[in-house]
């Protein structure tokens, strides 16, 4: 009988231990249930809905340049995450769904991008038909993604008005700006000498197209023995002299033939800077004092193109840099100037 005992106590323990086992990991599932894939399926579904807007910016910028170019034989391909990553043996993924609507009842899918932009630009004439991109979260906020007109709206289905839109970032650059002076060595552009051309601190700049690249420094422009912008084939400067000595600053680039490019120095009496394309390069803190003198300035001794040639009388910071760069045709006014060529009515006659 005592043995008996022995075994059924055993056995009630082996049970005991099982259910409080049970209980322990029932407990840790319903634990894991309820806290860790909630947390880890509300992180899948929202890093689904950033990289889903990332996509459609993607493929916004696409149209961009497709309607920058105007060409027709342009192609790309954006791919579009249509699910959230699921939990696995615990969650399933949150699939969304991608739909392309006419615009009201017509059979159209065209989706053509009409805006007028800062400058004047009128970029297409019609908008009709949006894509749209429903992403049915279970644990984050459900969403809706459409790019319509240009633009990606965001809808929050929970606030019924929670919408922000995301203008087109198009921008301009002058890949052509119109009417231009045709240059060469033996055919530039020369400038009288002015008491106005002798400024203490100053901006040079312009725009190029070169025919030939020059295989040394050859001058864009030019005042002999107090300022100039040169350029080679792979090479950049912009200089000023006290009258005694040169004190340059340049910036390695290799240049290609039958392009615009845009380039400025600038001095504010402590600092030389160079930009090109809009962008800062280089820069060398100096502070000589700018020479005076009436030399003439010479304009345009390579071969190719100049247009939208300036001086002014101070320096341009970077962000008015940046809208030059940019302005294509609509070259904006600015105080200070000395010089301006738009080059619509010049000639270059040389000496």
């Amino acid at each position: 009988m005592k043995k008996i005992y022995k075994r059924k106590e055993k056995g009630i323990a082996s049970t005991v231990g099982t259910i409080f086992a049970l209980m322990i990991f029932t407990a840790l599932l319903g634990m894991f249930m309820t806290q860790v894939v909630p947390v880890t399926m509300k992180d899948n579904e929202a890093r689904h809905d950033a990289e889903v807007l990332s996509q459609l910016s993607q493929l916004r910028s696409e149209v961009d340049i497709l309607t920058l170019t105007k060409d027709t034989n342009y192609t790309a391909y954006v791919p579009i995450k249509l699910g959230a990553d699921g939990v696995p043996l615990f969650a399933s993924p949150t699939y969304g769904q991608l739909s392309l609507y006419p615009s009201k009842l017509s059979s159209n899918y065209l989706m053509n991008v009409s805006f007028t932009d800062k400058y004047g630009n009128q970029i297409s004439k019609d908008a009709s038909g949006s894509l749209q991109f429903i992403s049915p979260n279970r644990y984050y906020v459900p969403e809706l993604f459409e790019y319509a007109n240009g633009a990606l709206l965001r809808y929050n289905f929970q606030s019924n008005s929670s919408v922000f839109s995301i203008n087109p970032n198009i921008r301009f650059q002058g890949v052509s700006l119109g009417s231009m002076v045709n240059v060469s060595s033996s055919k530039y552009v020369n400038v009288s000498s002015s008491s106005s051309l002798n400024p203490s601190t100053i901006t040079v700049e312009t725009w190029f197209n070169l025919r030939s690249l020059p295989s040394s420094y050859t001058s864009l422009l030019i005042k002999d023995n107090e300022y100039e912008l040169q350029i080679e084939s792979n090479s950049l400067k912009f200089g000023i002299s006290d009258g005694t000595k040169w004190y340059p600053v340049t910036y390695k680039v290799n240049l290609e033939k039958n392009r615009w490019y845009y380039i400025a120095g600038t001095y504010n009496g402590t600092s030389l800077d160079l930009y090109f394309n809009g962008k800062l390069v280089n820069s060398t803190n100096q502070s000589p004092n700018l020479n005076s003198n009436n030399n003439d300035v010479d304009i345009g001794k390579i071969d190719g193109f100049m247009d939208e040639i300036r001086i002014l009388n101070r320096a341009l910071n970077r962000n008015e840099i940046a809208e030059d760069y940019y302005a294509g045709i609509y070259y904006p006014n600015r105080t200070g100037t000395v010089l301006w060529y738009h080059c619509d009515n010049t000639t270059a006659d040389g000496k």
